[in-house]
């Protein structure tokens, strides 16, 4: 963070001194004093310098004074957003990103917390008091889960046809999505996990 701030800051610095070396290349001084078109500037290190060649000298420096100013400036942009995405990425990206992950966490705890073995009507009591997350976001069609729960739901209570598990297997290789929708993570582990205790029966 430091580096970029400082970076940022020669930069603005070198672009105030252009802007002062700018207005020499228009019209340059002697001695601190405006020239005209026409005068000559006598100097103990550079020697006699005529009006003209003074502006080419100062428009020589404010050439290169811009771009030095415009790169270390730019950089120091660059190196503060740099920081600032890496430091996103490594606390999660975004809120809605840990959220999510919490919400997955959360559903694989659930189903742990299950017996190795289960009887048809354990099973549908446990699905029945899941939650899963919505999300604004492209997630898990909840027409479709939803039926596909149902109908695993009926089938473990004797009120419908028994389902193959291998329904959730073609559901998750090819899910249908639409917004709003299940949280496509939190849904994955519930649907993976309901498939391993489906059996277990």
């Amino acid at each position: 963070m430091k580096l970029g701030f400082v970076m940022l800051a020669i930069g603005v610095v070198v672009l105030l001194i252009w802007l002062v070396v700018s207005g020499d290349a228009e019209q340059p001084r002697c001695g601190g004093e405006r020239m005209s078109p026409g005068e000559w500037c006598s100097s103990r290190k550079s020697g006699p310098s005529s009006f003209e060649e003074k502006q080419e000298s100062a428009a020589a420096v404010a050439f290169w004074l811009l771009r030095l100013g415009a790169i270390l400036a730019l950089g120091g942009v660059g190196v503060l957003v740099g920081e600032r995405v890496t430091r996103r990425l490594r606390t999660g990206l975004t809120p809605w990103a840990r959220a999510r992950e919490r919400r997955a966490a959360k559903a694989a705890a659930a189903a742990r917390t299950l017996p190795e073995r289960v009887s048809p009507r354990q099973l549908a009591r446990e699905v029945r008091k899941f939650e899963l997350a919505v999300v604004p976001q492209l997630g898990y069609s909840r027409q479709e889960v939803d039926d596909l729960v149902s109908r695993i739901v009926a089938g473990l209570e004797g009120k419908g046809p028994a389902v193959d598990r291998r329904e959730i297997v073609s559901f998750l290789s090819s899910p249908t999505l639409s917004s709003p929708g299940y949280d496509s993570s939190s849904a994955r582990v519930f649907l993976t996990n309901l498939f391993g205790l489906m059996g277990r029966i």
